[in-house]
């Protein structure tokens, strides 16, 4: 004997099965497209599904048939008009001769026969025709909809502006029921989303080479289209917003007390995934600044370093077992080791940029012709204190006329030395501030590390990300500081990023 349980739900579920079994059979393009057809067809109902409810009325026959050229061409798939014009009536029809709508047979339970359930995929979308329009505008059945929304119930491959646009239509009809069901989904997949970037970010941080791997999602190269995403999904949740209010102020004192309590916690799922994308949003913003700046700042990260090591591979694996057949071969592996040298001449520039360096000249009791001068290194600590004090008012003046001449100084007196060189570091070339700047971490750069400084204390010199600082010399024209250093004066200016080239 058969479980009865079996036969609960049994008819509705063949219901819902039955457009599935049904998606794309009884087209037949030839082999070189018949494998894609469910592909091709999927990609149709996505793009009406947004033409649909974001308004738009090119949703007659002819465009569908477009959309399927569109399809083809993205997929790289030959077709001739012919074939768009059958997956089209594929698509509206079972038979296009006799405009029959498609069957499925399911067993009914109740009279214990097998009937026939007949449906559309696509069906008239007769709120937006008039009674005299000239062509059918096409909207995705139920049915449609099922197929192209039951896949979020066991993956997370729809994206949050699909998800959204469904919540929008199902508050424009006032489904509150399938609207509270939305906003667990869509609350669940915006949570997933910021698992996956938190994952994202710390596997960058842990090997930054990855970022140059093949098939590496590199965020930073899209960073224009990812920003307007999130625009459009900022503002699909803004319209969710105000189409909640909307329906609460139409059926004011229409709604019982259960109506209302679900209400509530679609306002209050409403909210909480509003604040959560906006999470989202930041962490995307984050791990893109954290790619440029590891490709413009810290390149060196993503250097390969050699898999090989000395131990292992030369001495345990090689001399160790087999040994050293000749004393000059010994030789020849030794002498690197013990005698080291150099492959990179560094420029005195950059030497004289890492570090500060005292001659003392060593008296000894050799002729003067050979007398021994010996380098000693130190740590030179920078007074910061000074240097903000006297550079933040550059900075407003900056900010507010995006020009400062040296020369509108009376003076440099309370200048300290430090404050005074970090001007030169600003006016010896043109420089960029990172686009993300993460306060709790320094920077070797002087510059850059001013600016951290300066947006720890203050965020709202965080607009100053991404900026250009150029200057104008004027050689003519010089400072003096402490009685000794003369100063070529100059006029350093700003162009902030939001402004653009």
């Amino acid at each position: 004997m058969l479980n009865q349980d079996i036969w609960d739900g049994y008819e509705s579920r063949m219901r819902l099965l039955n457009p599935f079994f049904s998606f794309g059979k009884g087209i037949q393009l030839g082999p070189h497209l018949n494998p894609y057809i469910e592909n091709i067809l999927l990609a149709v109902l996505i793009e009406l599904f947004y033409r649909e409810v974001r308004n738009n009325d090119a949703r007659t026959e002819r465009d569908i048939v477009e959309i399927v050229q569109e399809v083809l061409k993205e997929m790289k798939l030959e077709a001739s008009e012919k074939d768009s014009e059958r997956l089209v009536t594929g698509l509206l029809y079972s038979n296009p001769q006799t405009l029959e709508a498609f069957q499925g047979n399911f067993y009914s339970v109740k009279h214990r026969t097998f009937e026939v359930h007949q449906f559309k995929y696509l069906i008239p979308d007769l709120e937006t025709m008039g009674d005299n329009a000239p062509s059918i505008h096409y909207k995705l059945s139920d049915d449609a909809q099922f197929i192209l929304f039951s896949s979020r119930e066991i993956t997370s491959e729809l994206s949050i502006s699909l998800e959204q646009l469904y919540m929008i239509q199902l508050l424009k009809k006032g489904n509150i029921e399938g609207v509270l069901k939305q906003t667990d989904f869509l609350l669940q997949r915006v949570r997933q989303l910021i698992a996956k970037e938190t994952a994202y970010g710390r596997e960058i941080l842990r090997e930054p080479k990855i970022i140059l791997r093949e098939g590496f999602d590199d965020r930073s190269k899209r960073e224009q289209e990812i920003r307007k995403q999130f625009q459009e999904e900022d503002e699909n949740f803004r319209h969710m917003h105000m189409l909640l209010f909307r329906i609460e102020e139409k059926n004011e004192g229409l709604y019982d007390a259960e109506a209302k309590i679900k209400m509530n916690e679609i306002r209050d799922r409403l909210n909480q995934t509003t604040i959560k994308h906006a999470e989202f949003n930041t962490m995307v913003t984050r791990n893109i600044a954290l790619i440029l700046d590891i490709r413009t700042n810290r390149p060196d990260l993503l250097l390969r370093k050699s898999s090989k090591r000395y131990k292992e591979d030369v001495w345990e694996k090689l001399i160790r077992v087999e040994g050293v057949p000749d004393e000059h071969i010994l030789q020849e592996i030794l002498n690197p080791l013990f005698s080291p040298q150099s492959p990179v001449l560094f420029s005195l520039d950059r030497v004289w940029a890492k570090q500060r360096v005292l001659t003392e000249k060593v008296v000894t009791t050799q002729p003067v012709e050979q007398e021994v001068y010996e380098m000693k290194t130190f740590e030179y600590v920078l007074r910061w204190e000074n240097i903000l004090e006297k550079w933040i008012p550059i900075l407003e003046e900056l900010l507010k006329h995006r020009t400062f001449s040296l020369h509108s100084l009376e003076s440099l007196e309370g200048w300290s030395k430090d404050a005074v060189e970090l001007w030169s570091q600003f006016t010896k070339e043109r420089f960029t501030v990172p686009v993300k700047v993460f306060t709790n971490q320094s920077y070797k750069d002087e510059r850059e590390e001013f600016i951290r400084r300066a947006i720890f204390r203050n965020p709202k010199y965080a607009v100053l990300e991404g900026s250009v600082f150029y200057v104008d010399k004027h050689y003519s024209e010089t400072m003096r500081y402490n009685n000794f250093v003369l100063i070529t004066d100059g006029t350093l200016r700003l162009k902030l990023a939001q402004e653009g080239e």
